[in-house]
């Protein structure tokens, strides 16, 4: 053995990545339709909320752990990069449509909920040649193995198959 490193880190951050609009926490209203009233020759404006905001919205959180290993063997011919990984995403910034009833009409907030989990292993491996001073062959492979778990969704479905908590990310 040439060459033997081991790492390891930790992160618990917050991300706006899944925020598809400005002041998501803020109720916005807009003119809305014109309304008469007398014999007809008065009219005006009204306003109608077009966005219902949550005050208590906040970053979508990552919590990721990664265990690494770096090692070289046979003259730092053969080159060897492993890693394994797990982390989670919650607090997602959704639409809760089935968290409030239709009458309060489809106005519903961004929400900080649902929850996935994602883990895997990463191999590399690489051979590396001096044929001259001038002439490096070098060759290698890599993959990856993930799996991915949905932990918790606002979902309301009619039959258990459509559920997605408790499946795949990628299930279908």
């Amino acid at each position: 053995m040439d060459f033997l490193k081991i790492r390891a880190s930790a992160t618990v951050m917050n991300t706006d990545m899944a925020i598809t609009r400005y002041y998501a926490y803020e109720d916005i209203f807009n003119y809305s339709t014109t309304y008469t009233w007398g014999d007809g020759t008065r009219s005006n404006n009204s306003t109608a909320q077009s966005v219902t905001g949550n005050k208590n919205l906040f970053y979508e959180k990552r919590n990721e752990f990664n265990i690494g290993l770096d090692a070289a063997f046979l003259n730092k011919s053969l080159l060897v990069d492993l890693n394994v990984f797990r982390g989670t995403r919650s607090d997602q910034v959704v639409i809760r449509n089935n968290a409030y009833p239709a009458y309060l009409g489809g106005l519903n907030p961004y929400d900080n909920y649902g929850e996935d989990r994602y883990g895997g292993i990463e191999l590399a491996v690489t051979w590396r040649k001096q044929l001259t001073n001038d002439l490096l062959l070098e060759t290698g492979a890599s993959m990856m193995y993930v799996k991915t778990k949905v932990l918790k969704r606002d979902e309301n479905w009619g039959f258990d198959y459509q559920y997605r908590a408790g499946k795949s990310l990628t299930a279908t």
